[in-house]
């Protein structure tokens, strides 16, 4: 529809039974307000919705008329009384530099994963994690191994923010450092930039 107001046309992306196992929940692109917020992939074909906790990661089709908004993977069995795949945490962000990358803060543990969804299908099996970067002391993955100035190898995490990860400039590639911060369970507080 395009409104009076501003003459510019816009497109609802979820309706009442965009989760068929929950219907008329609300669901949001984004309740924090943050400009750094990466919802739509770097060639708007990928956008990534969200309902307190949760992350809907959604295909878009925009001809400059009509939207249509397709559910990842929602006819795959594991998925389908959602109506598609969903995440455990509903502060995702695309990547800037891979439109089918897709970065999020791990929501038991103080890493940032990342999902591939190149290629998806409505019938395909959605993308296992891939563990970007993992906090505690000790881990080991493609970055190395955590350097023990980094959380305490025990740490348990409670709550935890994505800050997301920098867009390029002439100093640095985009997606070379991603900030976060956690809480453990005594409640102090730490910011990370990888």
């Amino acid at each position: 529809m395009t409104p009076t107001d501003f003459g510019l046309p816009i497109c609802r992306l979820s309706d009442a039974t965009f989760d068929p196992s929950v219907p008329d929940s609300t669901i949001v692109a984004d309740s924090g307000g943050s400009g750094d917020e990466t919802l739509f992939n770097t060639n708007s074909t990928l956008a990534i919705l969200g309902r307190g906790g949760e992350g809907f990661p959604i295909g878009i089709s925009f001809d400059g008329v009509t939207c249509a908004v397709t559910r990842l993977y929602a006819s795959n069995p594991s998925w389908t009384a959602h109506g598609g795949w969903y995440l455990s945490a509903d502060d995702p962000g695309w990547s800037y530099t891979n439109p089918d990358l897709l970065f999020i803060v791990d929501p038991t543990n103080p890493a940032i994963d990342s999902y591939n969804v190149a290629g998806y299908a409505p019938t395909g099996t959605p993308p296992s994690n891939v563990t970007l970067f993992d906090f505690p002391a000790g881990q080991t993955g493609n970055w190395g191994t955590t350097s023990t100035n980094c959380l305490a190898s025990n740490y348990a995490m409670s709550w935890s923010s994505y800050g997301k990860q920098n867009k390029a400039t002439s100093l640095l590639a985009a997606d070379q450092v991603f900030t976060m911060g956690l809480s453990n369970a005594e409640g102090r507080i730490r910011a990370r930039m990888w």
